[in-house]
Formats: structure tokens, sequence, C-alpha cells
């Protein structure tokens, strides 16, 4: 078991390993493990090579009907591509990344609980659940140590930087439920965020529809992977709550009728109400580095090229349709121009390469890990551990017509 403490503000835990295994996703077809490791994962070439000559990286091919077959050693993996039926074997060393604990914290907020749920006000800062660099600094993990149980799983998920509803299952069959319900029941989910933004948000009910689509920095591409196909229905209900003038800041509520990913952001973004802190959508953020800022510019000059060819798609209206309507969907990659205009791959490369080389800049020069030969990074701040996004409440209706509503106080910062 791996050591934790909480001290100075931050949650730590000590090195310990970990095996993953991973499906593989399309993108990777045809290449090698270092190639996936180093463009998808950021890692260091010599690292990956290191866990391939000691066994703990390697591949399990899985076809149809026949026995599973494994690929180890640098000899099979150096030149081997990497096919549909692999998994990916990784037992990693992890070094996690420590997450923001204030010193007056004891436990994960609890909302609501029963036999089944356990519902949480999650802290930002803080991972839903294991992944990347958090395994243990999550919060069902964390929920797990808390109550000496290994029977917790998140129902559905919330941004590492977002805080607010977060539920939990404490039964396998309540996973199941609840999961269900939220992939198959979207039209009678109702959930409603908070978001603190720059400017003063017009006044009013207003919707957005726009699709959504971002630049992926940690290796250079646009996603989601259907760009070319990509659906129309994103949707968002904004509401200002309130402006404070001497900031120039709004709080406003929003209540998405889809659940693409960053929609919420990406939509304020559009909109020219970025949220305030927001480190990957607002260029004018304190907290925001070189690099999302050329990410920010080139995301933002690219929705433009949309909304020339779809001005439907820009700024806001007035609640008086439905907006989910339509089922259609756009291919973005005609409306950028994308395979006349080669200076756009180019650019988005050189935005991955950029952020290649800022998490370099980021890792110590002196630490390495003797067990994995790995650069460790330097202490995190926590300055990029909060954005002012808050999931404020959670209603829906369970299969036997009960309402299940789950909803925590306002966040501290939305008091301007």
């Amino acid at each position: 078991m791996s050591n934790i403490t909480t001290q100075s503000g931050f949650r730590t835990v000590s090195p310990f390993y970990r095996p993953f295994q991973t499906r593989i996703k399309g993108r990777w077809i045809g290449k090698t493990l270092v190639e996936v490791y180093t463009r998808d994962f950021g890692e260091k070439e010599p690292n990956v090579i290191h866990d391939i000559k000691t066994n703990k990286l390697y591949l399990i091919n899985q076809k149809p009907k026949q026995q599973p077959t494994e690929y180890r050693g640098w000899e099979v993996l150096s030149t081997r591509k990497i096919e549909m039926q692999d998994i990916i074997c990784h037992m990693k060393h992890m070094h996690e990344a420590q997450v923001p604990w204030p010193t007056d914290r004891e436990r994960i907020p609890i909302v609501f609980e029963n036999d089944e749920l356990v519902v949480v006000n999650k802290p930002s800062g803080i991972p839903t659940h294991p992944s990347g660099n958090y395994n243990l600094n999550s919060v069902s993990e964390i929920l797990k140590l808390e109550r000496g149980s290994e029977s917790i799983w998140a129902c559905h998920r919330l941004d590492k930087v977002t805080s607010g509803v977060l539920i939990l299952a404490k039964a396998k069959g309540a996973l199941s439920r609840i999961m269900k319900l939220i992939r198959d029941e979207k039209g009678t989910i109702k959930k409603r965020y908070l978001a603190r933004v720059s400017g003063e948000f017009p006044e009013g009910r207003i919707v957005v529809n726009c699709p959504v689509f971002s630049i992926n920095t940690n290796g250079g591409y646009l996603k989601p992977s259907n760009i070319e196909n990509l659906p129309t229905d994103s949707t968002t209900i904004f509401t200002r709550i309130s402006y404070n003038k001497e900031l120039d800041q709004s709080v406003v509520l929003c209540e998405p009728l889809t659940g693409k990913f960053h929609q919420i952001r990406i939509h304020l973004r559009n909109l020219g109400h970025p949220i305030a802190n927001d480190f990957v959508y607002n260029a004018k953020a304190d907290v925001t580095d070189d690099v999302m800022r050329q990410k920010i510019a080139l995301e933002v000059e690219l929705y433009e090229m949309v909304f020339t060819a779809y001005p439907q798609f820009k700024g806001f209206h007035k609640l008086d349709c439905n907006p989910l309507g339509s089922e259609t969907t756009i291919n973005v990659l005609d409306a950028i121009n994308w395979n006349s205009d080669p200076s756009l791959k180019s650019r988005i490369g050189e935005i991955g390469e950029a952020q290649e080389k800022y998490i370099a800049s980021r890792k110590s020069t002196n630490s390495i890990c003797t067990e994995c030969n790995r650069t460790l990074f330097d202490g995190d701040t926590g300055i990029k551990s909060e954005v002012w996004l808050h999931a404020l409440s959670f209603t829906c209706q369970d299969d036997n017509g009960n309402q299940l509503h789950f909803e925590t106080d306002y966040p501290e910062w939305s008091y301007i």
C-alpha cells in the first residue's frame, strides 16, 4: 500500500506499481508501441524502450475464437505494428500527481447517501476516477479509503478542474441502472451548472446551439474523432444570475441539453464570455500559458470558418424553439478547408510540439526515479487545479418514476 500524506495544502501519494490494460484506438493501428507512447502519452522514447525491455510493457493479441498471443521484448515490439485486436499491457511505476487538499478538509463532502448510492460535492482539482497520472488521488479511490470499501464506482464523470454533484454507486446493480438512465434518458435528465465568466453576460434566458470540437495539444490533432461527421445538437441554455461591474465578471447558470466534451466551456468561449480563470479556453486568464494561447487563437479562427459556412451556429438565440429538433451532422474538415490548406495541419502540429516542450520544461532537471528512469515533475503548485465551473444539481426519474434530485450549495467563488 502506498504511503499517503496531507500537508501544505496537498494530498501526496508515494510512488507505486499499477497494472494497466488499454484497448486499442483506431488512430494507433499500424503504429508501434514507441510511436503511440511518445505521441499520444507524451512519454520519452528511452523510457518506453526501458519498459519494453524489462517486460513491463507488452501486447496481447486476442483474435476471435483463438487463444490470446503475447508479444514481449524489444526484438519483437521495436517493429511490430499495433492491430485492432491488441491489448496494451503496462505495469507502470506510478508517480502520482498531488491534488489540492485544504488543511481544514477532513473528508470528501457528502450530499446524499443511501444503501446503493453516495453523492458527493466533488472538490475541484481532484479527478473523478483513476486516469493518467492519478489513481489513489481520485474521488472514487479516496472514498474507498475513507470508507474501507472497494465497492465504489463513479456513475458519470466531472472534469478534474470542475466541482459539484458527482454520483457514485456502492453496488454494481445501482451502477448499471444509473449509467443506463444517464445513457438512455438524456432528454429527461436535467443538469445545472454555475460558471463565473468574463464580461457582462447578456440578460435573459438564451440558448447556444453549436457543434463542439477542439485541438488536442498532446499530440497536435483535432478532436473528437468523428469530426467529419460531427453532430450539430450540442446545446446549452444560459441565464445570467449576477454581474460585478468592478470585476467585469458575471455568474451564469448553465443548463446543458447535451453532454459533449467541454461543451459549456467551449460555448461560453465562443460567445466571447469564457470562464474567467479557464486556462484551456480563455487566452486572457492569468494562468493560461503560451501554448494554450496559441491553441485558443487557432480554435477561434477555425470556429469562425465554421460560422462562415454555417452562420446558424454563431452567437446565441432566445429560447423560443426546440433546439434538439435536428439530428444532422456537419463535416468540420470541409468547413475549415482542411484538405486544401496544408498550413492548418502544420500549425496544429506545431502546437503539439510546443506542448511537448512545455511539459519537458516542467520536469525537474535533477530528479530521476531510480526505479523507472523517468524524469520527475517539479512539485505541483495547484495554480491550474480549479476552473470556475460547478455542477450545481442533477435531476432525473428512476425506473419506478421516482424523482432523484441532488444539489449542492453555491461555491464561494460565485458570491461576487
